[in-house]
Protein backbone atom coordinates (compact mmCIF):
# COMPACT_ATOMS: atom_id res chain seq x y z
CA UNK A 1 0.00 0.00 0.00
CA UNK A 2 2.31 2.70 -1.71
CA UNK A 3 1.70 5.96 0.13
CA UNK A 4 0.01 5.44 3.12
CA UNK A 5 1.39 6.31 6.73
CA UNK A 6 -1.32 3.90 8.36
CA UNK A 7 -3.80 1.23 6.97
CA UNK A 8 -6.75 0.05 8.36
CA UNK A 9 -8.92 -2.19 7.32
CA UNK A 10 -12.66 -2.25 7.88
CA UNK A 11 -15.43 -4.62 5.94
CA UNK A 12 -18.15 -2.70 3.91
CA UNK A 13 -20.71 -4.95 5.82
CA UNK A 14 -18.82 -3.50 9.64
CA UNK A 15 -21.19 -1.62 11.65
CA UNK A 16 -24.44 -3.26 11.00
CA UNK A 17 -25.36 -3.70 14.74
CA UNK A 18 -23.73 -4.46 18.04
CA UNK A 19 -23.52 -2.66 21.50
CA UNK A 20 -23.93 0.65 21.78
CA UNK A 21 -21.97 2.28 24.88
CA UNK A 22 -21.86 5.94 25.52
CA UNK A 23 -20.91 8.57 28.34
CA UNK A 24 -22.39 11.79 28.61
CA UNK A 25 -21.89 15.28 30.97
CA UNK A 26 -23.90 17.88 30.91
CA UNK A 27 -21.87 21.06 32.46
CA UNK A 28 -22.66 24.73 31.97
CA UNK A 29 -22.99 26.97 29.71
CA UNK A 30 -24.40 24.41 27.22
CA UNK A 31 -27.38 22.75 29.57
CA UNK A 32 -29.60 25.30 31.35
CA UNK A 33 -32.58 23.04 31.17
CA UNK A 34 -34.27 24.57 28.52
CA UNK A 35 -35.28 23.50 25.43
CA UNK A 36 -32.07 23.84 23.43
CA UNK A 37 -29.77 22.01 25.87
CA UNK A 38 -27.22 20.23 25.16
CA UNK A 39 -24.90 17.58 26.68
CA UNK A 40 -21.63 16.44 25.35
CA UNK A 41 -20.42 12.92 24.99
CA UNK A 42 -17.01 11.90 26.80
CA UNK A 43 -16.74 8.13 26.07
CA UNK A 44 -17.92 6.07 22.74
CA UNK A 45 -17.40 2.70 21.68
CA UNK A 46 -19.50 3.93 18.09
CA UNK A 47 -16.40 5.29 15.87
CA UNK A 48 -19.60 6.77 14.14
CA UNK A 49 -20.58 8.95 17.41
CA UNK A 50 -17.05 10.66 18.50
CA UNK A 51 -16.36 11.92 21.49
CA UNK A 52 -17.60 15.69 21.72
CA UNK A 53 -20.80 15.00 19.77
CA UNK A 54 -23.57 16.66 21.38
CA UNK A 55 -27.75 15.43 22.59
CA UNK A 56 -29.47 17.96 21.84
CA UNK A 57 -32.99 18.35 23.85
CA UNK A 58 -35.86 20.05 22.38
CA UNK A 59 -38.32 20.17 25.41
CA UNK A 60 -37.59 21.89 28.41
CA UNK A 61 -36.22 19.79 32.01
CA UNK A 62 -39.72 18.95 33.70
CA UNK A 63 -42.09 19.93 30.99
CA UNK A 64 -44.65 18.75 31.70
CA UNK A 65 -44.00 16.01 34.29
CA UNK A 66 -41.81 18.00 37.23
CA UNK A 67 -39.27 16.01 38.17
CA UNK A 68 -38.39 13.80 34.89
CA UNK A 69 -36.94 14.86 31.25
CA UNK A 70 -39.34 13.67 28.54
CA UNK A 71 -38.10 15.08 25.51
CA UNK A 72 -37.41 14.66 21.75
CA UNK A 73 -33.61 14.23 20.94
CA UNK A 74 -31.20 14.78 18.44
CA UNK A 75 -27.67 12.88 18.62
CA UNK A 76 -25.31 15.15 16.56
CA UNK A 77 -21.96 13.24 15.46
CA UNK A 78 -21.14 16.22 12.95
CA UNK A 79 -22.12 18.40 10.23
CA UNK A 80 -25.46 16.25 8.64
CA UNK A 81 -25.13 13.40 10.67
CA UNK A 82 -27.33 13.06 13.61
CA UNK A 83 -29.25 10.53 14.85
CA UNK A 84 -33.64 11.74 16.43
CA UNK A 85 -34.56 10.08 19.24
CA UNK A 86 -36.49 10.53 22.59
CA UNK A 87 -35.85 10.07 26.25
CA UNK A 88 -37.52 9.20 29.50
CA UNK A 89 -35.62 9.74 32.28
CA UNK A 90 -36.79 10.18 35.93
CA UNK A 91 -34.44 12.59 38.14
CA UNK A 92 -35.88 11.64 41.17
CA UNK A 93 -35.11 7.98 41.89
CA UNK A 94 -31.28 6.35 42.77
CA UNK A 95 -29.41 4.54 40.42
CA UNK A 96 -28.11 2.53 38.52
CA UNK A 97 -31.35 2.68 36.52
CA UNK A 98 -33.08 6.03 36.28
CA UNK A 99 -33.98 6.30 32.00
CA UNK A 100 -34.12 5.08 28.99
CA UNK A 101 -33.54 6.40 25.43
CA UNK A 102 -34.47 5.39 21.70
CA UNK A 103 -33.37 6.49 18.36
CA UNK A 104 -35.41 5.87 15.18
CA UNK A 105 -33.42 7.77 11.75
CA UNK A 106 -31.98 10.10 11.15
CA UNK A 107 -29.36 12.24 8.45
CA UNK A 108 -26.14 11.39 6.53
CA UNK A 109 -25.01 7.96 8.52
CA UNK A 110 -27.49 7.76 10.82
CA UNK A 111 -30.48 7.94 8.14
CA UNK A 112 -31.11 4.14 8.96
CA UNK A 113 -29.77 3.92 12.70
CA UNK A 114 -32.00 2.54 15.36
CA UNK A 115 -30.70 2.09 19.00
CA UNK A 116 -32.13 1.72 22.68
CA UNK A 117 -30.22 2.06 25.56
CA UNK A 118 -30.98 2.32 29.45
CA UNK A 119 -29.33 5.68 30.85
CA UNK A 120 -27.88 5.07 34.53
CA UNK A 121 -26.21 7.97 36.81
CA UNK A 122 -26.46 9.56 39.86
CA UNK A 123 -29.85 11.17 40.89
CA UNK A 124 -30.31 14.78 40.71
CA UNK A 125 -33.06 16.98 42.08
CA UNK A 126 -34.29 19.35 39.38
CA UNK A 127 -34.17 23.01 40.42
CA UNK A 128 -34.99 25.95 37.90
CA UNK A 129 -32.35 26.61 36.65
CA UNK A 130 -30.56 22.73 37.06
CA UNK A 131 -27.60 22.62 38.92
CA UNK A 132 -24.26 23.69 37.66
CA UNK A 133 -22.92 20.39 36.26
CA UNK A 134 -25.69 17.42 35.97
CA UNK A 135 -23.78 14.29 36.91
CA UNK A 136 -22.03 11.79 34.99
CA UNK A 137 -24.45 9.68 32.73
CA UNK A 138 -23.54 6.63 31.24
CA UNK A 139 -25.61 4.95 28.34
CA UNK A 140 -25.81 1.59 27.33
CA UNK A 141 -27.77 -0.41 25.37
CA UNK A 142 -27.86 -2.16 21.45
CA UNK A 143 -27.85 -0.49 17.94
CA UNK A 144 -29.10 -1.57 14.54
CA UNK A 145 -27.99 0.17 11.34
CA UNK A 146 -29.45 0.05 7.20
CA UNK A 147 -26.12 1.63 6.68
CA UNK A 148 -22.70 0.27 7.50
CA UNK A 149 -20.91 2.72 10.89
CA UNK A 150 -17.61 1.49 10.11
CA UNK A 151 -17.84 2.57 6.64
CA UNK A 152 -19.54 5.77 7.20
CA UNK A 153 -17.22 6.60 10.07
CA UNK A 154 -15.00 7.70 7.20
CA UNK A 155 -17.40 9.20 4.79
CA UNK A 156 -18.01 6.17 2.40
CA UNK A 157 -21.53 5.23 2.31
CA UNK A 158 -21.63 2.14 0.55
CA UNK A 159 -19.20 0.50 -1.61
CA UNK A 160 -19.51 -2.37 -3.67
CA UNK A 161 -17.80 -4.28 -7.16
CA UNK A 162 -19.65 -6.23 -9.69
CA UNK A 163 -18.02 -8.83 -11.61
CA UNK A 164 -19.36 -10.05 -15.33
CA UNK A 165 -16.88 -12.08 -16.45
CA UNK A 166 -13.56 -10.21 -16.99
CA UNK A 167 -15.12 -7.23 -16.52
CA UNK A 168 -15.41 -5.41 -13.01
CA UNK A 169 -17.42 -2.28 -11.67
CA UNK A 170 -16.41 -0.24 -8.60
CA UNK A 171 -18.51 1.83 -7.41
CA UNK A 172 -18.48 4.34 -3.85
CA UNK A 173 -20.53 7.28 -2.75
CA UNK A 174 -19.71 9.19 -0.30
CA UNK A 175 -21.58 10.93 2.44
CA UNK A 176 -18.52 13.46 2.94
CA UNK A 177 -15.19 14.28 1.51
CA UNK A 178 -13.57 16.22 3.93
CA UNK A 179 -9.57 15.51 4.09
CA UNK A 180 -10.32 12.84 1.48
CA UNK A 181 -7.33 13.09 -1.54
CA UNK A 182 -8.32 10.24 -3.29
CA UNK A 183 -8.66 6.60 -3.47
CA UNK A 184 -7.04 3.67 -4.70
CA UNK A 185 -8.79 0.11 -5.71
CA UNK A 186 -7.38 -3.37 -4.93
CA UNK A 187 -8.18 -6.45 -5.86
CA UNK A 188 -6.55 -9.68 -3.62
CA UNK A 189 -4.92 -6.61 -2.04
CA UNK A 190 -3.33 -5.57 -5.29
CA UNK A 191 -3.61 -1.95 -6.36
CA UNK A 192 -4.95 -1.64 -9.94
CA UNK A 193 -5.04 1.56 -10.38
CA UNK A 194 -1.65 2.90 -11.26
CA UNK A 195 -2.93 7.11 -10.47
CA UNK A 196 -4.29 7.99 -7.67
CA UNK A 197 -8.02 8.59 -8.22
CA UNK A 198 -8.97 11.94 -7.37
CA UNK A 199 -11.94 13.87 -5.33
CA UNK A 200 -14.70 15.51 -7.44
CA UNK A 201 -17.89 17.59 -6.31
CA UNK A 202 -20.02 14.55 -7.27
CA UNK A 203 -19.89 12.08 -4.06
CA UNK A 204 -20.66 9.14 -6.60
CA UNK A 205 -17.71 7.17 -8.40
CA UNK A 206 -17.44 4.29 -11.06
CA UNK A 207 -14.42 2.85 -12.19
CA UNK A 208 -14.59 -0.11 -14.73
CA UNK A 209 -11.25 -2.45 -15.04
CA UNK A 210 -10.59 -6.03 -16.42
CA UNK A 211 -9.79 -8.79 -14.23
CA UNK A 212 -9.36 -12.03 -14.88
CA UNK A 213 -10.50 -14.89 -12.31
CA UNK A 214 -12.32 -14.07 -8.72
CA UNK A 215 -11.03 -11.57 -6.04
CA UNK A 216 -11.43 -9.86 -3.18
CA UNK A 217 -12.31 -6.25 -4.41
CA UNK A 218 -11.18 -3.25 -2.06
CA UNK A 219 -11.17 0.58 -1.98
CA UNK A 220 -8.65 2.06 -0.37
CA UNK A 221 -9.65 6.15 1.06
CA UNK A 222 -6.83 8.36 1.03
CA UNK A 223 -6.50 10.93 3.54
CA UNK A 224 -4.37 14.15 3.58
CA UNK A 225 -2.55 13.16 6.95
CA UNK A 226 -1.10 10.10 4.88
CA UNK A 227 -3.28 7.87 6.68
CA UNK A 228 -4.92 4.90 4.17
CA UNK A 229 -8.27 3.16 4.99
CA UNK A 230 -9.43 0.19 2.89
CA UNK A 231 -12.88 -1.32 2.79
CA UNK A 232 -13.93 -4.50 1.53
CA UNK A 233 -16.46 -5.00 -0.50
CA UNK A 234 -19.44 -7.59 0.45
CA UNK A 235 -19.48 -10.90 -1.49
Amino acid sequence: MHGSRTAQTLRQDEGLSGELQLAKECPLPGYTGLAGSYCIITASNLPAVPVGSKVIYFQANGDPTPGWIHSDVALVAGPGNYALGHIDLNQTTPPPRIGVATFSGGTGEFAQFHASVTISGSPVSTPSPPPAAIPHCSWDGTYTSGLPLAATAVGVANFAAYQHGNAVTFVWHMWGQERVTGFTLYVNHKRINRELIPVHASLTYRRHVTWHGRGQFSLGVMFADGEQIMIIAPQ
